[in-house]
C-alpha cells in the first residue's frame, strides 16, 4: 500500500508501506471493499454498513467512446460478522459487488428518490465512504506517442467523507485516502492507513479462514501505549496498603490534638476528641457481636454521629454497609435482607445507647487483610434490582493518595459532605479528607444542598475542596457572588458539559473525575479543566493503581479515537456483587493480556484521545439515571 502527500483538501497519507495480496483471496473481486468494510466496521463499531463505489458509465457501446461524465455510485451493504472469517466475509461482499454491478445502470439519484433516506446537507445520502478501483490508466506511460505520467488534480472539497483508491501494480496495490478535513485530521487518518494494512496483512491468504474475532487490529507500537503507557495510573502508585481504620488512626496520631477532623452544625471536634467517639461506639459495636467481615447497616442522617458509627465499624474489621434514611422502606428491607446485616444502627439505636452505661476498657483493633471487605454499596445499576458491591481495603490508601495528589489537599483545607451516605461518593469525600488530614465539613443535619443553599454553605463555610455532579453544579445560580475561598472543585457522577466547564473553571481548578463504585469510587480523575474548552470535557487518566483499557466486545484493545467500553483493573476492584455469582462472573471478567487478573466490564463507551486522556461517550446499554 503506497502512500503519498497532501494536497489542498484531500490526504494522500504520507509515509509508506506495501501489502502484497497473494493466495486464495487475493485475485477475487471484492478484496478491497471488503477489507475496508472490516476496517470500518472495527472503527465505527457497526455490524450494517454501506460502503460506495463507481462505475465508469460506459459500459454500453454507446456512451464507449463518448467524451462526457458518465460516472454513478453503487452502493454496497453488508454485514460484518465478526463470528466468521474474513474467506466468508469475502464471499458475502464478492457476491453483492457482483450484484450491484449487474445493475449498474440504475441512477444512483433514482435509488435515493425511491429509498428517500432522511437527507442531511452535510452528507452525502446512503453512503459516506467510497472504495474506487481506478484500473483505467494504471499502467499508462505514454499517450499517442508522448510520454505520459499520472498528476494530482486539486481538489477544494472531499467527495465523500473517506475514499479509498486503488491502483493495482505489480504483485500488489498502491492506495491513496481522500478525507473531508472538517471531520477528519491528517494523523487520524494516517492511523486508518495503518489498521487498513495490519488487517490486510492478517486475513488474507492464510489467514482468511481464522474468525474475525481473533483478529487485532491495533499494531505493536500501539498495543504498547494502550496497555502499559496511557493506561496505568501515575499517580497514588507505591502506597503502602493498608485498612481504612489503619489510615484514620494515623491520621489521628499525626494531627490529634491540632487539626480538626469534622464540623457539623455547632459542632467542631478535634482528630483526637473525635477518635474518642470512635473508642466509645465501637465497644458498644464489639459487645453486639461486631468484628471481621461483620456487616452492619448505618441508616443515620450524616453528622458527627454518622461518621463515628462508620469509622467504629472500620475499626473492629466490620463492613459498612450505607442505608439512606430518606430511602423508601422496601428499598431499606431489602438492603437490610440482602445483605444479610447483623444489626442496623438508627437513630432510635443510638438514643438506646446513650441511656446504657459506659463499657469498660478499649476496644479491640482488628487485624484484618487487606482483602477483607470494608464497605457495601448497594447500586441499582442495568437490572433494576439493587446490588450490593464489595469493595476491599486494599485499594484505599492508594486511591486516598492519588486524591491528595491531584486535589492537592493539606491540613488547613475544608472539604464538604455533600453526596448522601448511599452514594460512594460520600466515602470519596471521606477520604479527601483523610489525604490531608483535613477537615470534613458536614452541612447542618446532613440536609440534602442544591441551588442557592448549596452556593452559601460553600460560602460561609469556607469550603477549599469539594465534589458536585454537574446537575447540582449547574442548579447554582449564574448570578451568585464569588466563591473566593474554594480552590478545587471536582465533579463526576455524570457528563460534564463545556457550559459548565466555562463557568466553573476560571478562579480554581476544575477537575473531572470518573468511577463506578465497583472501582474504589474512582479510576480516572482530569487535570484542571481549560475555560477555553469547546468540545466534551475529557475524564482523564487513570489514578491508584488503575489500569484502563478501552475493548471492543470480544475484548480486543481498540485504537486511539475509536470508541469502545472502558475496562477497569488494579488494586481498587471491588470483590464482586454480594450473593450474585452469576453476575459477577459476568462483569469481572479474565483479562486476555494479563493472565490471572481480573477486568471489571463498566457499560461506558469511552474513546482514548492523541494526548493519552480519555473521553466519556454514553453508555453501551440504555441504562438512564433518573434523580441521581
Amino acid at each position: 500500500m503506497l502512500l503519498g502527500a497532501c494536497h489542498g483538501g484531500l490526504l494522500l497519507v504520507s509515509g509508506r508501506g506495501w501489502v502484497r495480496l497473494t493466495g486464495r483471496t487475493g485475485g477475487h473481486t471484492g478484496v478491497r471493499p471488503a477489507l475496508t468494510q472490516l476496517l470500518l466496521a472495527r472503527w465505527s463499531g457497526r455490524e450494517d454498513l454501506a460502503l460506495g463505489t463507481v462505475t465508469s458509465g460506459r459500459e454500453q457501446r454507446e456512451t464507449a467512446d463518448l467524451i462526457g461524465f458518465f460516472v454513478n455510485t453503487l452502493v454496497l451493504r453488508s454485514r460484518v460478522d465478526e463470528s466468521r472469517s474474513f474467506a466468508g466475509l469475502l464471499a458475502e461482499v464478492r457476491e453483492t459487488t457482483l450484484e450491484a454491478f449487474a445493475h449498474q445502470d440504475v441512477p444512483f439519484d433514482r435509488l435515493v428518490e425511491a429509498l428517500a433516506p432522511e437527507r442531511d446537507p452535510s452528507r452525502t445520502p446512503l453512503v459516506q465512504a467510497a472504495v474506487v478501483l481506478q484500473n483505467a490508466f494504471a499502467e499508462l506511460t505514454s499517450f499517442a506517442g508522448l510520454p505520459a505520467e499520472r498528476a494530482a488534480v486539486p481538489r477544494d472539497a472531499a467527495r465523500f467523507d473517506l475514499t479509498f483508491e486503488f491502483w493495482s501494480r505489480e504483485g500488489g496495490l498502491s492506495a491513496e485516502i481522500e478525507y473531508s478535513t472538517d471531520l477528519f485530521d491528517r494523523a487520524t487518518v494516517e492511523r486508518l492507513g495503518r489498521h487498513w494494512v495490519e488487517l490486510a496483512s492478517a486475513v488474507v491468504g492464510e489467514g482468511a479462514a481464522r474468525p474475525l474475532c481473533q483478529v487485532e487490529l491495533v499494531t505493536g507500537e500501539e498495543r504498547e501505549t494502550l496497555l502499559h503507557g496511557w493506561g496505568v495510573s501515575r499517580t497514588g502508585t507505591g502506597q503502602t496498603p493498608v485498612t481504612l481504620g489503619a489510615l484514620w488512626r494515623s491520621r489521628v496520631a499525626a494531627r490529634g490534638t491540632t487539626g480538626t477532623a469534622v464540623i457539623c452544625g455547632d459542632e467542631n471536634l478535634l482528630y483526637a476528641e473525635t477518635d474518642v467517639r470512635v473508642e466509645r461506639v465501637a465497644r458498644r459495636l464489639a459487645a453486639l457481636g461486631v468484628g471481621p467481615e461483620v456487616r452492619v447497616g448505618v441508616a443515620l442522617p450524616r453528622g458527627v454521629e454518622w461518621l463515628t458509627v462508620l469509622l467504629a465499624i472500620t475499626r473492629l474489621g466490620g463492613i459498612y454497609v450505607p442505608m439512606d434514611p430518606e430511602w423508601p422502606e422496601d428499598r431499606s428491607l431489602f438492603v437490610r435482607e440482602d445483605s444479610g446485616a447483623a444489626l442496623v444502627v438508627t437513630p432510635q439505636t443510638l438514643r438506646e445507647w446513650h441511656e446504657l452505661p459506659e463499657l469498660p476498657g478499649p476496644a479491640p483493633v482488628a487485624d484484618v487483610p487487606l482483602d477483607a471487605g470494608a464497605y457495601m454499596i448497594y447500586t441499582s445499576g442495568s437490572t433494576g434490582r439493587p446490588k450490593g458491591v464489595l469493595v476491599t481495603h486494599r485499594g484505599i490508601a492508594a486511591f486516598t493518595a492519588a486524591l491528595g495528589e491531584r486535589f492537592s489537599i493539606g491540613p488547613d483545607a475544608r472539604v464538604l459532605q455533600l453526596a448522601s451516605a448511599g452514594f460512594d461518593a460520600s466515602v470519596m469525600e471521606l477520604l479527601m479528607a483523610l489525604s490531608g488530614a483535613a477537615t470534613l465539613v458536614i452541612p447542618d443535619e446532613g440536609r440534602a444542598l442544591a441551588g442557592q443553599d448549596l452556593h452559601d454553605t460553600l460560602a460561609t463555610r469556607q469550603i477549599s475542596h469539594t465534589l458536585i455532579p454537574p446537575t447540582v453544579l449547574a442548579s447554582i445560580p449564574a448570578d451568585a457572588p464569588a466563591l473566593p475561598d474554594l480552590a478545587v472543585l471536582a465533579t463526576g457522577g455524570e457528563a460534564l458539559t463545556p457550559d459548565l466547564v466555562r463557568r466553573w473553571a476560571p478562579g480554581r481548578r476544575l477537575l473531572n473525575a470518573y468511577g463506578p463504585t465497583e472501582i474504589t469510587v474512582a479510576a480516572s480523575i482530569s487535570t484542571a479543566l481549560d475555560a477555553g474548552l469547546t468540545g466534551a470535557p475529557p475524564i482523564g487518566t487513570p489514578v491508584a493503581e488503575a489500569h484502563l483499557t478501552v475493548r471492543d466486545r470480544w475484548l480486543r484493545l481498540v485504537p486511539v479515537g475509536v470508541p469502545g467500553e472502558l475496562h477497569v483493573a488494579g488494586t481498587g476492584l471491588a470483590r464482586g456483587y454480594h450473593g450474585r455469582p452469576g453476575l459477577t462472573a459476568e462483569r469481572f471478567t479474565a483479562d486476555p493480556h494479563h493472565p490471572g487478573r481480573r477486568l471489571y466490564r463498566t457499560g461506558d463507551l469511552v474513546r482514548w484521545n492523541t494526548d493519552g486522556t480519555l473521553t466519556y461517550l454514553g453508555r453501551t446499554d440504555d441504562q438512564v439515571k433518573i434523580r441521581g
